[in-house]
């Protein structure tokens, strides 16, 4: 095996294998309460806006807006996203209401944690921000070249991960069960998609813009909850929007023989 080949399987099998490890360690030692008031406190240092701001990037709109870029910078990547994107969807709301765990405020009291946006308190784990925001990232980082990028997307989606608990949403549990279900989704979505070539076939790559587009579109209507963030949608609907015209337009201009 090549070096670049096993330094691809590290970015690919580490992130999953970490957070099934944080998993088991919570779990076995009983930390998940204690870790929740230590990440929780962040906000107290930070002030509350910047986890707002970060934990917006786990809502499906936004992601699913996000995938606009990558469709007119790799669609192969796009198409992953969307079908990991399904399969984490149908998984962890299945998951939910199964388990019907609850959430912090629920268990320790509104008034006993810092809460940031709206209150929860039912169905826990897994958490769906953490599974969306590791999505994007496991669809992404094993197919990416660059050890920088792959860094960014994996520290961001990471932060976006952890800000769950930091609103005072989800357990520590909760969030590496879900950034484990999406890590996992994306990489396999990516694996079986592969590189076919209806994939940038412009009726394709049409459908998926509009689709993607929609969701952008809707960024301007939806409501979080989270306080000073509907500056943060409008912006990425914008320049999403931006993308999606690249693409159509694109997809507009005649084919000419090489």
């Amino acid at each position: 095996m090549s070096e670049r080949s096993l330094e691809t399987a590290a970015w690919t099998w580490v992130p999953p294998l970490a957070f099934a490890a944080v998993f088991l360690v919570l779990w076995a030692t009983g930390a998940n309460e204690a870790w929740f008031y230590r990440l929780n406190g962040w906000s107290e240092v930070t002030g509350p806006q910047l986890w707002a701001g970060i934990t917006i990037f786990g809502d499906a709109l936004v992601l699913l807006a996000l995938a606009l870029p990558i469709l007119w910078y790799r669609p192969q990547w796009a198409w992953a996203l969307l079908m990991a994107a399904i399969v984490t969807t149908v998984v962890t709301h299945t998951m939910k209401p199964w388990l019907a765990l609850p959430r912090p405020a629920a268990v320790l009291g509104a008034e006993a944690i810092t809460i940031i946006g709206p209150e929860l308190r039912a169905k826990a784990m897994p958490s769906g921000h953490a599974a969306a925001a590791l999505t994007l990232a496991g669809a992404l980082v094993p197919a990416m070249k660059s050890r920088s990028a792959r860094a960014a997307v994996l520290l961001f989606a990471t932060l976006v991960a952890v800000s769950r608990v930091v609103v005072g949403a989800h357990w520590p549990m909760d969030v590496m069960a879900g950034a484990l279900i999406g890590w996992l989704s994306g990489m396999i979505a990516l694996r079986l998609m592969g590189d076919r070539t209806w994939m940038t076939n412009r009726v394709a790559v049409g459908i998926l813009t509009l689709i993607f587009a929609g969701c952008a579109v809707a960024l301007f209507f939806a409501r979080t909850g989270y306080p000073g963030t509907y500056g943060i949608q409008v912006a990425v609907a914008i320049a999403c929007l931006g993308f999606a015209a690249l693409i159509l337009r694109q997809a507009r201009e005649p084919m000419t023989d090489a």
